[in-house]
C-alpha cells in the first residue's frame, strides 16, 4: 500500500489557531472573564468586549469578528456580530 497516497493532504489541526483582524467566525461563548464573554478555540482565547451587560451569551452560538489579536500569546479581542437562535 502507498502509504504517501493514503495521507496525501491530511494535516493536523493545533492547539493555538491564530487569527488576522477582521476574521468572522461562529463559535459558542464557553466561559466569562469577570462579566467580559470569552470564546476558547483550543487554547486561543477572543474576549467579546463591549457586550451589554447581562446579556446571558455562556453556551449560545455566535458569529464574531476578531477585533486585535495576539499571536504570540494566543489572545485576542473580538466584537459581538449576532447570536443565534437555541431552536437552530
Amino acid at each position: 500500500m502507498n502509504f504517501d497516497k493514503l495521507l496525501a493532504g491530511w494535516t493536523f489541526r493545533t492547539s493555538t489557531p491564530d487569527y488576522a483582524v477582521g476574521d468572522e467566525l461562529t463559535v459558542f461563548v464557553t466561559g466569562t472573564n469577570g462579566s467580559t464573554p470569552i470564546v476558547r478555540i483550543g487554547d486561543t482565547v477572543i474576549s467579546l468586549l463591549d457586550v451589554e451587560d447581562g446579556r446571558p451569551l455562556v453556551d449560545r452560538r455566535v458569529r464574531i469578528r476578531v477585533t486585535e489579536f495576539d499571536t504570540q500569546r494566543h489572545e485576542g479581542s473580538g466584537e459581538l456580530l449576532s447570536v443565534f437562535d437555541e431552536e437552530e
